[in-house]
């Protein structure tokens, strides 16, 4: 339930940088427009991706079989080091 709460969070100030991200108020559309390519395409790539580093750590025994979990928690600490670099507050125009 709490972790719901943050994602929902994190949804929404995602879409705040983005917005803000725009170079001017007429492709702020294009700009959310790329930024949800980027989104489909990386959730069709990720599990995909992490699914065959999982059944490639079983099949050569890479970290104990282990390996998949190592990959996403590799992915988290990026996702988490991204955000820190994030601007604390939004720029004015």
């Amino acid at each position: 339930m709490v972790l719901s709460i943050f994602a929902g969070f994190a949804f929404g100030i995602t879409f705040m940088y983005i917005s803000a991200a725009a170079p001017n108020k007429a492709s702020i559309g294009a700009t959310n427009g790329i930024a949800q390519m980027i989104v489909s395409v990386m959730r069709a790539i990720g599990p995909a991706a992490v699914n065959s580093a999982f059944s490639l750590s079983i099949e050569k025994d890479i970290m104990g079989g282990y390996f998949g979990y190592w990959v996403m928690v590799s992915m988290v600490g990026l996702t988490l080091w991204v955000g820190y670099l994030l601007p604390r507050m939004m720029w004015s125009e």
